[in-house]
């Protein structure tokens, strides 16, 4: 809710108290940041009466999808503590760790894997064609006899 609005609810009415739940979570730069969770406003109309407003926003996993739907996993990548639904919980081909959609990567045939396992392999792939080049010409001769 802006801070600057004088009436949230659009009834014409005058803050006298403001309740805010809010919570506490990290950005994807590990900064502190809050979400709003649900906001109590106890006004005061024009015509004298005494108003409550409760505005609950809809609330979304980090994947976008809305919490009706159930929680999946929470990533397991240092810093991060984005939550997926069912439908997008993603977990790493190689070591099995729970991923969101920020930090899923995809390698050949869209495996999906953690940004150090896909590292790995393709290191082990770079290694693979420069072993099979090196011995090409040894191997290739041996099979021609």
């Amino acid at each position: 809710m802006p801070e600057n609005s004088k009436d949230p609810s659009g009834l014409g009415s005058t803050p006298v108290r403001r309740d805010l739940h809010l919570r506490l979570k990290q950005d994807a730069d590990g900064n502190p940041a809050f979400e709003a969770i649900e906001s109590k406003s106890i006004t005061l109309s024009s015509k004298g009466s005494i108003d409550s407003v409760v505005i609950l926003p809809d609330r979304f996993h980090d994947c976008g999808c809305p919490v009706q739907i159930p929680a999946g996993v929470r990533c397991a990548e240092s810093g991060c503590f984005n939550v997926s639904c069912q439908r997008h919980a993603t977990w790493c081909h190689k070591c099995n760790l729970p991923l969101c959609l920020y930090h899923v990567r995809y390698g050949p045939e869209r495996i999906p894997y953690c940004q150090s396992c896909l590292d790995e392999l393709k290191r082990r792939q770079r290694l693979s064609r420069i072993a099979k080049a090196l011995f090409k010409p040894f191997i290739g001769e041996r099979g021609k006899q």
